[in-house]
């Protein structure tokens, strides 16, 4: 709904509109989103070398597991459950993501079936993460998907970002994200894009992680919602 002040608000903008290239802030009523945790200096590269997703601290490919918090809030928006995680560190009681089913680097999701409630959290090297961003947004659009989440850098120049940036919602989310397995947060900011029809909801969930943003389509639309 536009109010009389101008201002957008993330009531129920459910239309997608692939020409509109233009994006509008949704301001959240959460307080105290724009709280940073403490970033302590450079974060130390793992020893090792891991399967999943790719560097970003560093040129290595490492993994940086998705943050409790961020999980939680998955999990609540898609009832509880999450179906898929094609990028997976590992597989049952040992992934990092508890989904029902998970891809790992072995078994490379890009070349895997896709389903239900998807949370990706995909390779961040600049070309790594390209054939993962086309895919979902192929899988929802193809309504093979039912929803998805993706937890990408704010990396907002790259084309791939502006693959899903004039069609989908996301949050921006406050301050660096504290990746699990590392003492410091991280020497950047994260968007969790959303492909889904329960925009509404996705806005009530991770508003407390961030401010919400959304295609300045989508916003128009709430004007069309009775009040």
């Amino acid at each position: 709904m536009i109010g009389t002040s101008g201002e957008a608000r993330a009531e129920a903008p459910t239309a997608k509109d692939p020409d509109s290239m233009k994006d509008l802030p949704i301001i959240s009523t959460v307080q105290n989103i724009n709280k940073s945790e403490p970033c302590g200096g450079r974060l130390p590269a793992p020893a090792t070398r891991t399967p999943g997703p790719a560097a970003m601290f560093s040129s290595d490919s490492v993994e940086w597991y998705t943050p409790p918090k961020i999980i939680e809030a998955v999990r609540e928006l898609f009832g509880g459950t999450i179906d898929l995680d094609p990028c997976s560190n590992a597989k049952g009681a040992a992934a990092n993501v508890p989904a029902r089913v998970h891809y790992t680097q072995e078994e490379n999701g890009l070349f895997q079936p896709w389903f239900g409630n998807v949370y990706m959290n995909p390779p961040y090297g600049a070309r790594e993460i390209v054939p993962w961003i086309e895919r979902v947004r192929m899988e929802y659009e193809a309504r093979r998907v039912t929803a998805a989440v993706v937890l990408v850098k704010a990396a907002t120049s790259a084309r791939w970002f502006r693959t899903l940036s004039p069609k989908y919602i996301r949050c921006e989310v406050a301050g660096r994200l504290k990746f699990s397995g590392h003492p410091d947060s991280a020497p950047f900011s994260s968007v969790l894009f959303y492909l889904g029809d329960d925009v509404q909801r996705f806005a009530d969930v991770f508003g407390r992680h961030g401010v919400i943003v959304g295609p300045w389509a989508a916003v128009r639309k709430t004007e069309e919602v009775p009040a």
